[in-house]
């Protein structure tokens, strides 16, 4: 399953919403038989990462843009 960016409002941040809409996904994508998920974010955003690394996903390559 893919993900592009997982974005909470800066009202709901560290409620526990994000973990909550996040574990909903990883049992979707597992309900589906996906064998993967992946999650674009953008390099900016530290705390997001922080999170994401806190629920067990990997950084396993960058993703390059060339603006035109």
């Amino acid at each position: 399953m893919y993900i592009e960016d997982l974005v909470c409002s800066s009202n709901n941040r560290s409620q526990g919403d994000g973990s909550k809409l996040f574990n909903w996904l990883v049992d979707y994508a597992r309900a589906q038989n996906c064998q993967q998920l992946t999650l674009d974010s953008g390099v900016q955003r530290f705390a997001a990462h922080r999170f994401d690394l806190r629920h067990r996903m990997e950084i396993t390559s960058h993703h390059f843009t060339l603006k035109l």
